[in-house]
């Protein structure tokens, strides 16, 4: 079957996806397509959030339909490190932790040279070839 996924303010496209396909990957395919990474995007039908893990049948989407994608601005390191600090410990104990960590890492990143950063791209790419 063939649905229209429509960024909100701005482009669409046609997907050609099967009934039984989860959520997922139909968000994969929609990755592929329009180059948004799987965990920024979400879909909506009707107002309502789409599961991942369900299929695309027991929303009841069938061929035709028309699927609103939403997109979420990544979270910072800093914000991320943030909310992780938050789940063990005090809001201000976080906030100056993730200043410690934050200037830490600055400081670390700083000290790199060109060849250490080369050697960390080549095994990333080693690891997503691999993959």
């Amino acid at each position: 079957m063939k649905i229209t996924v429509k960024k909100l303010q701005g482009t669409e496209c046609d997907i050609e996806i099967s009934e039984q396909s989860t959520v997922q990957e139909l968000k994969l395919k929609i990755s592929e397509t329009m180059n948004i990474p799987v965990s920024h995007q979400k879909l909506l039908r009707t107002g309502f959030t789409l599961a991942n893990n369900r299929t695309l049948d027991s929303y009841g989407i069938k061929d035709g339909t028309k699927l609103v994608l939403l997109t979420k601005k990544p979270d910072t390191l800093e914000e991320a490190i943030h909310r992780s600090f938050l789940k063990f410990f005090t809001s201000e104990q976080a906030d100056r932790l993730t200043a410690a960590f934050m200037e830490d890492f600055s400081k670390r990143i700083a000290q790199l040279s060109l060849d250490d950063i080369e050697r960390y791209a080549a095994a990333c790419l080693q690891q997503e070839i691999s993959q």
